[in-house]
């Protein structure tokens, strides 16, 4: 996607989703395809920056390190076959060099809708070894972003909660400026630890500055840790450079 519409789909809304953790996926029970045939397959490229575009498709691959081993696993995204007319089910995978397979289906809300729509990419998030996947469960319908990451665990893909986030809403919760907020993260890394800022601002009333907090957490092993809070005023130009995920490598 373009940086603008990243920064338009950069909003602080949510969407109703429901994650259901699957079986592994060689267990799944197989799903009957449309008559029209297999879905497209479109692939992922890799680099830094902003979230990748992909073609528009039924199914997403990508070819990225997830389990940590440092070789390059599969990982797929995809709108399962309806059985009827339409469907509303996507399933994530992941089959690792080594051969372990599993996935996650979730229950969106949307038929029929382009699982491209959805992916945003793989990249290092948190502090282990491995990428995480990183979908936007409202898939650029409207205003309005629920971006979660999904990380392998002990053979299995696990929701791995954002950084100062509640247990109802897990998601990497962005703000844009248009909107009179500014919410965001700063990812990095320093003496082998994994750190992110979440920026939370609002508009100062009849200014073009936004006052609030930068939060720093700290990778712990078992989840993102508290490090400190710092207050800050700072310009619409500069908030408006703190309302995305920064300092990631997009895969």
């Amino acid at each position: 996607m373009s940086a603008r519409r990243f920064a338009i789909r950069c909003l602080a809304a949510f969407a109703t989703s429901t994650a259901l953790v699957g079986a592994p996926a060689a267990q799944a029970a197989p799903a009957t395809g449309p008559s029209s045939g297999s879905p497209a397959s479109v692939t992922a490229v890799s680099g830094p920056g902003d979230p990748k575009p992909v073609p528009r498709g039924h199914l997403v691959t990508s070819r990225a390190d997830i389990d940590g081993d440092g070789r390059a696993d599969t990982t797929t995204f995809r709108l399962v076959p309806p059985r009827g007319t339409s469907s509303s089910l996507y399933r994530l995978s992941v089959r690792t060099e080594k051969g372990q397979r599993a996935h996650l289906d979730f229950r969106l809300g949307y038929e029929m809708q382009d699982a491209s729509d959805f992916w945003m990419g793989m990249t290092g998030i948190d502090g282990r070894r491995g990428n995480e996947v990183v979908l936007d469960l409202v898939g650029g319908i409207g205003d309005a972003t629920d971006i979660r990451s999904y990380a392998w665990r002990d053979g299995r893909l696990v929701l791995v909660p954002a950084a100062g986030s509640s247990r109802r809403w897990p998601n990497w919760e962005l703000m844009w400026t248009d909107f009179g907020a500014a919410r965001g993260y700063t990812f990095a890394q320093s003496g082998g630890i994994r750190y992110v800022t979440r920026h939370d601002y609002r508009q100062v009333k009849g200014t073009n500055r936004f006052a609030g907090t930068d939060t720093r957490y700290r990778w712990s092993g078992a989840g993102w840790r508290k490090v400190s809070t710092t207050k800050v005023t700072v310009s619409r130009q500069v908030a408006d450079t703190r309302t995305t995920l920064r300092g990631l490598t997009w895969r």
